[in-house]
């Protein structure tokens, strides 16, 4: 059963959880006591946490298990076998893994009835990345080829999934939010006459190469990550930025992972803001600095930020007090395409401003259009 943690009206996310530690303490319960429904196969059925996908977890939902014919004093035991079932987990020692590698399982999937890609994303007996059709096989032939670096963990479950599919000349590709002039990277793209047959609209990063290009874009690790490429020509870039470092952080290691510590560090990350606070922090900064992104402030913002959401995977715990000082100092205003209505703003002379406006004129205009018909 999927559970979704809702607000009082219903549809909101909930938010401020960690700030109230009745509130905290009421869905730690919930988590790991279970959630409890009737049914007409049997008196009661007591639902308890399995696992959620990043993308699950950052919309506060949550899979639980409902152990039948068991008394809730084993359901605990029960959830966790059920989750050693999926592969073997046991090698693992970070909790933020150990939840994304049951995540893996609990992938949002699509089917495609139209347009036959010729590369996937797909997860596989305990492997997850990129899959690309063999030129050299037949209709006949039924294998899946893994690279080493695709297998998180040992599985049996052979089912494949697919998680999405892949949509000449100079491109610029980065992703999005790009909160550094740096992530955006002018690439060429090639076209490989013997590749036409099993490759199509796709994008696939060189290996021989001192870094890879996408760990030039935010530090990208091509875990579920997606790209924005730009091949028109309207759009003009004639200076490319180095990108920056982003070296990536240690995880924490555990050496036995229970559901309590689970629970403990879903409930840490349930409303997580700190993402959202670093991204608007350097919003302000780039519109007022005189030296936009490439301030050090900015800088400093734009490292932070992946990390940050990476946090949910790594575990690392984002230490703000940079980020609190620099909102201080930088907080007295705010640019009016932000729209904080209840704050001082300013009209603002960026590109954002520029846009905003452009966007609003038009919006009168259609209101007014509309007023007279």
């Amino acid at each position: 059963m999927l559970v979704y943690i809702r607000d009082e009206d219903g549809f909101s996310k909930m938010i401020n959880i960690n700030r109230n530690d009745e509130l905290k303490n009421r869905y730690r319960k919930i988590l790991l006591d279970g959630v409890c429904l009737e049914s007409f196969a049997c008196k009661e059925l007591i639902y308890y946490y399995f696992g959620s996908s990043g993308s699950q977890m950052k919309e506060q939902d949550f899979w639980c298990l409902a152990p039948t014919k068991v008394k809730s004093t084993n359901a605990a035991y029960v959830v966790n076998e059920a989750r050693i079932a999926l592969g073997d987990l046991k090698k693992i020692q970070n909790i933020a893994t150990y939840i994304a590698r049951v995540g893996l399982y609990l992938t949002t999937t699509k089917s495609t009835d139209e347009d036959i890609p010729s590369v996937y994303q797909v997860r596989i007996a305990g492997c997850k990345g990129m899959l690309s059709i063999d030129s050299q096989s037949t209709m006949n032939d039924d294998y899946i080829k893994v690279r080493k670096s695709m297998m998180e963990f040992n599985s049996d479950d052979w089912t494949l999934e697919i998680v999405d599919h892949s949509r000449l000349n100079e491109v610029l590709v980065t992703k999005n939010p790009c909160l550094y002039s740096g992530d955006l990277r002018r690439l060429e793209a090639v076209d490989i006459p013997t590749l036409r047959p099993f490759i199509h609209d796709c994008i696939v990063f060189p290996v021989v190469e001192s870094r890879p290009h996408s760990n030039e874009i935010a530090g990208s690790d091509l875990d579920g990550d997606q790209y924005w490429v730009y091949w028109g020509k309207e759009l003009k870039v004639n200076k490319i930025i180095s990108p920056l470092a982003y070296t990536p952080m240690s995880k924490t290691r555990i050496p036995k992972i229970t559901s309590e510590l689970i629970v403990t560090h879903i409930l840490d990350i349930l409303d997580d803001q700190k993402f959202c606070i670093i991204s608007n922090t350097h919003a302000v900064i780039v519109d007022k600095h005189s030296n936009g992104t490439m301030s050090t402030e900015c800088k400093f913002l734009a490292e932070l930020f992946p990390r940050a959401i990476d946090s949910i995977k790594t575990g690392e715990q984002i230490d703000m007090k940079i980020v609190n000082k620099l909102r201080e100092t930088w907080y007295d205003t705010y640019p009016i395409w932000m729209m904080k209505d209840d704050k001082l703003s300013y009209e603002s002379q960026s590109i954002n401003g520029y846009l905003f406006n452009k966007a609003q004129n038009l919006r009168i205009k259609g209101l007014i259009l509309n007023m007279k018909s």
